[in-house]
This record gives C-alpha cells, sequence and structure tokens, in this order.
C-alpha cells in the first residue's frame, strides 16, 4: 500500500516529459529487488536448510528494514533542517 505513494512521491519533481520513463525505472527496480530478495532467501534456505534459511533470511530483511528506516528518516531531518534555515 505504501509502494504507490513512495513511487509518486519519488517522480512528483519530474518533468512531464520525463514522467513515463521515471516510472518505468522505478516499476522496474521494484522487480528487479524483488526478484533479487527471492533468489538470496532461496539460496539462504538451500545452503542452511529450511528453518535456518528462513531465520538467517528474516533476520537479514530486518537489518535491511532498518538500515532503510535510518535513510528515510535522514532525509527527512536534512529536509525539515533545510527548510527551517531558509525561513
Amino acid at each position: 500500500m505504501a509502494y504507490t505513494s513512495a513511487q509518486t512521491a519519488a517522480i512528483a519533481d519530474e518533468n512531464e516529459l520525463e514522467k513515463a520513463d521515471a516510472t518505468a525505472i522505478v516499476q522496474t527496480l521494484q522487480m528487479f529487488m524483488g526478484a533479487l530478495g527471492t533468489t538470496v532467501g532461496a539460496l539462504l534456505q538451500a545452503k542452511s536448510g529450511v528453518v535456518s534459511g528462513l531465520q538467517h533470511f528474516s533476520w537479514l530483511s530486518f537489518v535491511l528494514a532498518l538500515v532503510m528506516f535510518g535513510l528515510i528518516a535522514s532525509y527527512f531531518f536534512k529536509m525539515t533542517s533545510l527548510n527551517n534555515k531558509q525561513v
């Protein structure tokens, strides 16, 4: 549910001629990252066994989610501090 809003926000600053290209790039990256995540999960399960591989993949996903949350939060804090300096 959040991905559509994130995609809209990501391409909001593009001019009208480039929005179709930006949408195609974002959706291609979404499909690629989904395939990459599936591959990594399958490789971890094949190497470590189903239960252990699932645990490793869950921890990896959790750590990546924390990193992404940190990057997004730092971006918004940076934007907030830039807006406060301009006022």
